[in-house]
């Protein structure tokens, strides 16, 4: 679906009818960043969940952040929240219960959607690496510098490192997802790390669910696993 308007595009969407009655279950997917990097491989995870979780009444919606893979536009990470907004602007009408997943930037983002979501409406959050805590400034300037090299057209929104870092500071003093979760059930709540996750450390994770009050076995860690998981369908069929 193409929010031309917009300029906004719903990646993969897999659903049995999206008008009426109204679906049971559908799940919203938030990817990292850039998303489209190693042939799209974001949005063919969802493509390939889609038909086995349609077999269990569960539609998948996967997003793409403004500017990255098939959206139009111009990229920025404050930008992903407005997306994230439109996405469950076009869901909520659609789907009873309505679950979340985020994997790394896209934790941050799943968290801030999830609570935008209406109590009732509410269903499963899980997040996959989540981003979930402000680095240190001298570890942003080494991050930013990876990212200009290796993502350079996916930041021209920002002139120069200094201004992407402040952008990145002022997410966080503004997007927290301690505070968004901390009145939601914990047991609707699960987090997957895997422990030998080179770009967010799981100690980052291992806070955060001490921080939340998450029951420890709501806390899948991954023996062996870097951050991009071996065989995320699998284990997202699993979960």
């Amino acid at each position: 679906m193409n929010f031309s308007s917009q300029k906004f595009w719903l990646g993969v969407m897999f659903v049995e009818k999206w008008d009426s009655p109204k679906l049971e279950n559908s799940l919203l997917y938030f990817h990292g960043f850039p998303g489209s990097h190693f042939n799209n491989s974001n949005v063919q995870l969802a493509d390939s969940l889609g038909p086995s979780l349609l077999e269990i009444n569960l539609s998948v919606l996967a997003p793409q952040y403004t500017g990255l893979g098939s959206s139009k536009g111009t990229f920025s990470f404050l930008n992903t929240f407005a997306d994230a907004n439109r996405a469950l602007e076009e869901i909520q009408p659609n789907t009873r219960k309505i679950n979340v997943l985020g994997y790394s930037w896209g934790g941050l983002v799943g968290a801030y959607a999830y609570t935008r979501i209406p109590p009732q409406q509410r269903g499963k959050l899980v997040l996959l690496a989540p981003v979930t805590q402000m680095f240190s400034r001298d570890l942003l300037k080494f991050i930013v510098s990876a990212w200009r090299k290796e993502y350079g057209d996916k930041l021209t929104a920002y002139n120069d490192d200094e201004a992407l870092i402040n952008e990145l500071v002022n997410i966080f003093s503004m997007h927290d997802p301690l505070a968004y979760l901390k009145d939601c059930h914990t047991n609707d709540i699960r987090v997957i790390h895997g422990d030998s996750d080179e770009v967010i450390p799981i100690l980052c994770s291992e806070k955060f669910v001490k921080d939340l009050g998450l029951p420890l076995s709501n806390f899948k860690i991954l023996k062996g696993q870097g951050h991009e998981f071996l065989d995320r369908s699998r284990l997202l069929m699993e979960i």
